[in-house]
C-alpha cells in the first residue's frame, strides 16, 4: 500500500489528532520528532510554481505569502501545518490561533481547480471564525 494513502476517518477525528499535534498533551510526540515535522525539507514546486513547503510530515504555510496556494487559507500564520487530501480534502493546524481545521469527504471531485479553491475557502472561513 501507499503509506500516506487510504487514510479513514472523520473530520472531527482529524481536527482532534491535530490538536494533538499542536498541544502535544501527554508527549503525544516526542520533542524531537516534533520538531522535525516542522522543517522545510522538500521544496521543489507544485504544478502552480508554487514552493512545496513540505516536511517529513506535514505542507507547511511559510511565510512566502503563499499559504493559501498550500491549502492553509489566506491569513494562516507562517507556522501552520496541515496536508491536504485527494480531491479538495484538507486537515491543518494553525498555531497562532491554536484552532484545527479539517474537511473531509465520501467522494473524490475529478476538477481539480474547483476542488482547490473549497480547500482555500473553507480554511479562510475557519481562519476567519477562529480568531473571533
Amino acid at each position: 500500500g501507499v503509506p500516506g494513502g487510504g487514510g479513514i476517518a472523520r473530520a472531527e477525528e482529524m481536527a482532534r489528532w491535530y490538536q494533538a499535534v499542536l498541544h502535544n498533551p501527554d508527549g503525544f510526540l516526542h520533542a524531537e520528532t516534533r520538531s522535525d515535522a516542522m522543517v522545510v525539507r522538500q521544496n521543489h514546486p507544485d504544478w502552480t510554481g508554487t514552493p512545496a513547503n513540505r516536511s517529513h510530515a506535514f505542507v507547511l504555510a511559510g511565510g512566502d505569502g503563499k499559504a493559501g496556494m498550500r491549502g492553509h487559507g489566506h491569513g494562516a500564520s507562517a507556522g501552520a501545518f496541515g496536508h491536504g487530501g485527494a480531491a479538495g480534502q484538507i486537515a491543518w493546524a494553525d498555531p497562532a490561533t491554536g484552532i484545527s481545521f479539517a474537511y473531509l469527504t465520501n467522494g473524490l471531485d475529478r476538477n481539480d481547480l474547483a476542488s482547490a479553491r473549497r480547500r482555500v475557502a473553507l480554511s479562510t472561513r475557519a481562519l476567519a471564525s477562529g480568531s473571533k
